[in-house]
């Protein structure tokens, strides 16, 4: 057992469980009693009826009743009770402040669950039993009560017997399912607990069948068998209440069955729609555990599983640029050659900056500047493919392809230079060292896609188109130049530009020509 803390034990309403499943039984039971009685009145004459009283009080007078007492009722009593046994020790397991280990709450789940059924088979056997030792009584009273009245009386009380099962298997079912499993199974997991009878959906329909067609059909049959008893007439108003006790007990079973499943499916729809528009906090009560219960747990797992995408989708877009993350859960993940361009930007005297400003203000210093940037190249068309230390590496043109990918890269760090503008006056205005950046640029040809090892992969390009845009970035201090382009780039780009000349850059033997995009 494990201290006190939030376990499901400690919600369950055990006074109201005992009573309501003790109220059943015994209302269920008196039923049970009135109809086995009022059934020896209409199927028996003066003479066999009153061999009845007559068993009944010799049985009282011999104390023969006590055993039949003890068997049929004390029995079934004591098996009802022991059957809480598991209920009881978890309620004084909480009682103490602790929480029942695992093995005594699932057993107690698996009596919650199983208590519809077992309790209904035990009213079952005990008025079974019952019945038999009452005709045990008769027979010693009067031997020549022929075997058509032995065996009329014993079909009927059998039937009032299964009678009884069915009330307290469906009264049961229905107070466990509105009442009891959400204590129980908080988190709506029912079909993890094992040993559970588990009656399948045609079972429940084959016994309410048989309450509300075999049952009183079979039962009328025998009342009106009272003709060939007596060979009087079957009074008017016994057969009127005899069917219209028949009609309402078949109402009551139909409507038991029929709420059973019209709920769960209404909540199943209601959940089904809700998820269908984008809730995907919604949950189904899961309120059994037959295929109605399984299908709430399948909805329910659904819309988890749904939430946790979601969840990994948006944070993979945080991590990642949200354009390569859609591009990778929609393509088969193959690298690509494209026509891109690539552009760099690097803050200019970042090392020394660095040294004389604390960790917390240098980080809120990028922080504010890159996500001004990241905006500005998402608004564009732009990938940024990563973050290098105080510089912001960025793709136009994939994973989406677009042919005016140049364009957008320069209307992009036009818009950047512009920002950096305004974040370096309020910068200046805070106390805080002036911002400046240049910018390369260059359009050519990369292989794109998912490169790394088998455990750590990351979208990006690689090419030499790549390492001239970082190139062009670091003549920007050389020349003094903020925005820097290739020829390549000049040539898809409309804007104004002015052309700079030949220059030598680090890994290339031959010159590239230069130009300078005019702001």
């Amino acid at each position: 057992m494990k201290e006190l803390s939030a376990h499901p034990a400690q919600n369950v309403p055990y006074l109201r469980l005992y009573l309501l499943i003790t109220l059943v039984n015994v209302g269920s039971n008196a039923l049970t009693f009135l109809g086995i009685n009022m059934l020896r009145l209409y199927m028996s004459g003066a003479w066999q009826y009153g061999l009845f009283q007559q068993a009944q009080k010799q049985a009282i007078e011999n104390g023969t009743i006590i055993p039949f007492l003890l068997i049929s009722f004390g029995v079934p009593t004591l098996a009802g009770i022991s059957y809480f046994a598991p209920i009881i020790r978890v309620q004084w397991i909480s009682h103490r402040g602790y929480n029942p280990s695992a093995r005594i709450w699932n057993t107690a789940c698996r009596w919650l669950l199983n208590a519809p059924f077992l309790q209904g088979l035990i009213a079952f056997l005990g008025w079974t039993i019952g019945s038999i030792l009452s005709f045990q009584q008769l027979g010693r009273i009067e031997s020549s009560v022929g075997v058509d009245f032995y065996a009329a009386n014993a079909l009927g009380s059998v039937l009032f017997s299964f009678f009884t099962f069915v009330n307290v298997y469906y009264s049961l079912e229905w107070i466990v399912r509105r009442l009891f499993i959400k204590y129980f199974f908080p988190d709506g997991r029912v079909s993890h607990i094992t040993g559970v009878i588990n009656p399948s959906v045609r079972m429940r329909f084959l016994l309410l069948f048989a309450a509300i067609c075999v049952f009183p059909v079979t039962l009328y049959a025998l009342i009106l068998s009272n003709v060939t008893f007596d060979g009087a007439p079957f009074p008017v108003s016994i057969a009127s209440g005899s069917a219209a006790s028949l009609v309402f007990l078949g109402f009551l079973a139909t409507w038991f069955i029929a709420s059973s499943y019209q709920t769960p499916l209404r909540e199943m729809t209601h959940a089904a729609a809700e998820i269908g528009q984008g809730n995907l906090k919604i949950r189904v009560p899961v309120r059994s555990n037959d295929e109605s219960g399984i299908l709430a747990e399948t909805v329910n797992r659904m819309a988890v599983e749904l939430e946790e995408k979601q969840r990994l989708h948006e944070t993979f877009g945080r991590i990642v640029d949200p354009t390569v993350r859609d591009h990778l859960m929609q393509s088969d993940n193959s690298a690509q050659k494209l026509e891109v361009s690539v552009l760099f930007s690097d803050i200019r005297g970042f090392t020394t900056l660095s040294e004389a400003m604390a960790p917390e203000d240098i980080t809120n210093w990028l922080n504010r500047y890159f996500a001004g940037v990241s905006r500005i190249i998402r608004d564009h068309g732009g990938m940024i493919d990563k973050f290098i230390g105080d510089a912001v590496m960025a793709i136009f043109g994939a994973p989406v392809q677009r042919d005016d990918h140049a364009r957008r890269a320069v209307q992009a760090a036009i818009a950047m230079e512009r920002f950096r503008k305004e974040i370096s006056d309020q910068f200046l205005s805070e106390g805080l060292p002036e911002l400046r950046t240049g910018t390369g640029i260059h359009s050519g040809a990369v292989v794109a896609g998912p490169i790394g090892s088998s455990d750590r992969m990351e979208y990006t390009v690689v090419g030499d188109t790549v390492n001239l845009a970082s190139r062009l970035e670091g003549l920007t201090p050389k020349l003094q130049k903020k925005i820097l382009i290739s020829e390549s780039t000049a040539s898809s780009y409309d804007g104004p530009v002015r052309k700079l000349g030949f220059a030598r850059v680090k890994g290339r033997k031959e010159r590239i020509l230069v130009y300078e995009v005019l702001l």
